[in-house]
């Protein structure tokens, strides 16, 4: 027996298998039902946001309202983050690439 007609016999096994199952699928199989289950919900923030008018010519700040004044705060508050570097000047990568790529030769 050659290779060419072992692959082919291998390969018409395949498509008999996959017609065998879609024909079974289709008609002989009795589809079951999957049944329906409950979940659960739970709300990990209980607070209502309610929605706030944005207007472009007022730049987000209005004048008088105590509780966007106090959000501002928060704000400022809570972004807090420290600069711990401000990655490597331009010099020195240069200076590391070009001793990196010494050794290759065009």
């Amino acid at each position: 027996m050659s290779y060419s007609s072992f692959i082919m016999g291998v390969f018409g096994l395949y498509v008999a298998y996959y017609a065998i199952n879609i024909v079974y699928d289709s008609f002989f199989r009795k589809e079951k039902k999957p049944e329906v289950q409950e979940e659960d919900v739970v709300l990990v923030n209980d607070e209502e946001e309610t929605p706030q008018l944005v207007d472009d010519e007022d730049d987000g700040e209005k004048e008088g309202s105590e509780e966007s004044k106090e959000d501002e705060e928060d704000q400022e508050e809570s972004i807090v983050m420290q600069v711990e570097h401000q990655g490597i000047p331009f010099e020195e990568l240069y200076m590391q690439g070009k001793s990196l790529f010494a050794t290759v030769n065009l």
